[in-house]
C-alpha cells in the first residue's frame, strides 16, 4: 500500500468513526405535550372547569404540541357543545385524559370502570390516544397496602382492559397520597398487574417523594412505558420537568420547590414549573416551534 492509499484509508477510517458522534449531536426538536393543571382545571366545579380555555390558549400560544386534562372536564365543555371549537380555535390536539379510579372497595369496581368508559369515550371523541391512572387517594397513616392488594391490582386490571378497549393505551400514574407510593407498593403492582393493558405513566417526582429512586424505577419498568414514549420509545414517556436556572419542579410540597403555579412565571413566559410535561412526537403542527433541550427545559430522565 503507498502513501496516499494509506492516508486515504486512516481518513475514511476518521470519517466513519466520527459519524455516531455527529448523530449524537444533533440537536433534537421535542414535541412537548402540557397538563392544563396549571391554570387550576380540576373537576371540582365549574368554575374550574372553565379554567380550560385559558390553559388551552397558552399552551398553544407557548408553541406546546397538545394538552391532557381530566375528561370530567371535556365532558363539561362537551355537554355544552363548546369543546371542539375550543380546540379547534387555538389548534392544540388533545392527547390524553387524566382518570381516578376507585380501587381498595371491589364492591364499587364496576361503577368505577364504567365512570371512565363513559368519560373515556368523551377522551377518544376528540382525538385523545392516552388514557393516565391516577390510583384512589387514601390517608396514609395506618394504611396497610397489602390489605388490600388484590383489590387494588385486580381494579388497575379491570379498568385498563376497558380503557384499552375504548382504543386508549392505558399508564398508571402513581402518586403520593394514594394507594399506590412506596418503591414496594409500585414494583409490587407492576410486577403482577396484567401489563398487557396497564403500562407505567410514572410521575418521577412523586416517586422520589415517595422514597424511590425515579431513574432506576424508569429504568427498570422502560419496557412498559414504551407505548406512550416519542420516536424509538415510539409514543410517549412521562417527565417532570422545569425550567433552567430556577430550581423549580413538581408540585408545591415537592423537594426542592420554592414557587408557585401560577401562569407567566418561567423564562418562557409560561409556568416556570412546567409539571407534568409529556413528551409528544406523534404530531407535527405547522408553524409551532417546539422546545427543545437547547430551549433551557431540563430533563432529569434522559431520554436513551
Amino acid at each position: 500500500m503507498n502513501r496516499r492509499k494509506f492516508t486515504q484509508a486512516i481518513a475514511a477510517g476518521l470519517g466513519a468513526a466520527a459519524l455516531p458522534c455527529a448523530r449524537a449531536a444533533a440537536p433534537r426538536n421535542l414535541k412537548i405535550g402540557y397538563t392544563c393543571i396549571t391554570w387550576g382545571s380540576f373537576p371540582r366545579n365549574d368554575a374550574s372547569s372553565q379554567t380550560l380555555e385559558a390553559a388551552v390558549k397558552d399552551i398553544s400560544g407557548l408553541g406546546f404540541y397538545s394538552f391532557e386534562t381530566f375528561p370530567e372536564i371535556l365532558d363539561y365543555w362537551d355537554a355544552k357543545g363548546a369543546l371542539r371549537g375550543l380546540i379547534d380555535r387555538y389548534q392544540l390536539p388533545l392527547k390524553s385524559g387524566y382518570f381516578t379510579t376507585v380501587l381498595m372497595d371491589a364492591s364499587k369496581r364496576k361503577e368505577s370502570v364504567d365512570r371512565v368508559i363513559k368519560l373515556g369515550k368523551t377522551v377518544t371523541k376528540y382525538g385523545g390516544t392516552f388514557a393516565v391512572v391516577q390510583p384512589e387517594s387514601v390517608k396514609r397513616d395506618g394504611y396497610n397496602f397489602k390489605e388490600y392488594r388484590a383489590n387494588i391490582i385486580a381494579g388497575l386490571n379491570d379498568h385498563a382492559m376497558a380503557l384499552t378497549d375504548l382504543g386508549l393505551p392505558t399508564g398508571l400514574h402513581q402518586h403520593t397520597g394514594t394507594c399506590i407510593e412506596t418503591h414496594d407498593e409500585v414494583y409490587d403492582v407492576m410486577n403482577s398487574a396484567n401489563t398487557k393493558y396497564l403500562k407505567f405513566a410514572p410521575d418521577v417526582g412523586q416517586l422520589q417523594r415517595g422514597g424511590s429512586d425515579p431513574v432506576q424505577v424508569c429504568k427498570d419498568f422502560l419496557p412498559l412505558t414504551e407505548a406512550y414514549a416519542p420516536e424509538r420509545f415510539r409514543q410517549w414517556r412521562t417527565f417532570r420537568l422545569r425550567s433552567a436556572g430556577d430550581g423549580q419542579g413538581g408540585h408545591p410540597g415537592d423537594p426542592g420547590h420554592t414557587g408557585d403555579r401560577r401562569p407567566g412565571t418561567g423564562r418562557h413566559g409560561g409556568t416556570g414549573l412546567l409539571p407534568q410535561t409529556r413528551y409528544d412526537a406523534s404530531r407535527d403542527r405547522p408553524g409551532k416551534q417546539g422546545l427543545s433541550a437547547e430551549d433551557g427545559v431540563q430533563v432529569p430522565v434522559g431520554e436513551t
